[in-house]
């Protein structure tokens, strides 16, 4: 969710798209460089991975702004 975070303080928003790769350069967190963030939330998105059973989890990305919807 950190990835996330910064994603949307650099872009305004919180869509990123299926292929973005998290670089290796600042301000992005060094655990998770390399992350395939794109992929990952399209897996939370259709298949709740991460958040099916942790409502907390799924309350911290709403607040970041993530869209439940494709």
């Amino acid at each position: 969710m950190a990835a996330l975070a910064v994603f949307k303080q650099l872009n305004g928003h919180a869509d990123v798209r299926q292929s973005f790769i998290v670089p290796d350069e600042p301000p992005w967190p060094r655990e998770c460089v390399g992350l395939p963030l794109g992929r990952r939330l399209t897996q939370i998105r259709t298949r709740g991975d991460m958040v099916k059973a942790s409502s907390e989890r799924r309350g911290r990305l709403s607040a970041i702004g993530f869209s439940w919807t494709p």
